[in-house]
């Protein structure tokens, strides 16, 4: 509902034309841009009322394009993705939308036969993330970011950076523009910088949880779309989010009161949760999972190392 379902800027959906598909059965769906974000005072954002009524259009709306999605369509496989509820959660308001989200599950249920399978994800929790870890100002600690006096990276002598959310990526020569890793190097560069991630210390604690490396965890097609590393955290903590390379001078661990950020670079607590209408084969589901439970459900064969499909195969 936040881009145009006819002409999105880029395509969000696989094959392109489904998102007008779904918009044409549906309708185009309520405004919600910015619903999750701070706003100017004066703006018609600032207003609570305002903003909550619209989230619950959202809801609704998103509700309705899935059921016409289901009637119009042979697949019964449904992920079901709370956005709703992380956004409510961001203005204070997850309690106000529950009972929304209870109704729209409901009208989900009753257009499912029985040997259809709901599945139902938070993409966040409702735990703090106490402490935010800066990967670049990590990185330029141990010597693998380098910056000239002026802030700016040296990238002559950078051996890795990170973008997004707790990625990191190599600079190998040949494939950045300005590569000084050498490809023969760069296996065991990724190596040596995640032993070194989880040996990390905050105060005494470990912040590191686990560290993806893609040459271990990826093959095919899935390894040239992943970063080189995935930083996996603690309870408690979160991934700086890096949209552009600053100029430094960031302290590595920092405090945070707000709520926790979902994905490989969170804590456990702001991971959300899990439901499902029948008993899980794992015993404990992680981010990772969803691709492989897709994949399992539709039988298509993955590249991806990582992750496990959340229920055991049907019997022959």
């Amino acid at each position: 509902p936040t881009v145009d379902p006819y002409d999105p800027f880029f395509n969000v959906s696989d094959p392109p034309e489904l998102l007008a598909s779904i918009a044409g059965r549906a309708g185009p769906g309520p405004l919600s841009h910015a619903l999750g974000e701070s706003v100017n005072d004066g703006s018609r954002f600032a207003d609570e009322r305002f903003r909550l009524a619209r989230l619950d259009d959202d809801c609704q709306w998103r509700t309705d394009a899935l059921i016409a999605e289901l009637e119009a369509s042979e697949s019964r496989l449904l992920l079901v993705h709370l956005e709703v509820a992380a956004r409510a959660a961001a203005l204070g308001q997850k309690a106000a939308l529950m009972a929304t989200l209870d109704r729209a599950l409901g009208r989900i249920r009753a257009r499912l036969r029985k040997s259809d399978t709901l599945v139902v994800l938070s993409p966040i929790g409702t735990g703090q993330s106490g402490r935010v870890l800066d990967l670049n100002a990590w990185l330029e600690q141990k010597r693998y970011l380098k910056r000239d006096r002026d802030g700016t990276i040296d990238w002559s002598r950078t051996q890795a950076y990170a973008v997004g959310q707790g990625a990191i990526y190599l600079n190998v020569r040949g494939r950045e523009p300005d590569g000084s890793v050498l490809p023969a190097r760069a296996g065991r560069l990724a190596k040596k910088i995640a032993k070194e991630l989880k040996g990390t210390r905050d105060n005494g604690q470990r912040p590191v949880r686990t560290v993806w490396v893609a040459d271990e965890d990826f093959s095919g097609e899935a390894r040239g779309e992943a970063p080189d590393l995935m930083v996996g955290l603690a309870s408690g903590y979160a991934a700086r989010r890096i949209l552009a390379l600053g100029g430094g001078g960031e302290a590595v661990f920092s405090s945070s009161a707000r709520p926790g950020l979902s994905g490989p670079g969170a804590g456990d607590d702001a991971q959300g949760w899990v439901l499902a209408s029948r008993p899980l084969a794992v015993d404990e589901a992680s981010a990772m999972d969803v691709a492989a439970t897709a994949y399992a459900f539709l039988g298509v064969a993955r590249s991806a190392k990582s992750g496990r499909p959340w229920f055991a195969p049907p019997a022959p």
